[in-house]
């Protein structure tokens, strides 16, 4: 947990924000739902049996821009897995 609280205190140093963020249950507690278009939403069983990389957390972070973002996702402590980072869709 310290290296998390670290990586907040390293976005905010930097001038940017953590807007949210949480650790994940893991993927035996899940629910899976598919929706289509006729027959609506069900829940699934697994539909990924062979993933073999689970998403383990996330944190939405506000940066200056891709730069800063990369920069700060580098210092993300993930020290068993990968680090991926996308944009958000903002909708007005």
């Amino acid at each position: 947990m310290q290296a998390h609280s670290e990586f907040g205190q390293a976005v905010k140093d930097a001038g940017a924000s953590v807007l949210s963020g949480e650790a994940l249950q893991p993927t035996p507690t899940a629910v899976f739902l598919r929706g289509t278009r006729t027959a609506g939403v069900s829940a699934v069983d697994n539909p990924l049996p062979e993933a073999r990389e689970v998403i383990g957390g996330y944190y939405l972070i506000e940066a200056a821009d891709d730069e800063q973002a990369l920069a700060l996702a580098k210092l993300c402590p993930a020290p068993f897995g990968y680090i991926e980072m996308r944009p958000i869709w903002e909708f007005s």
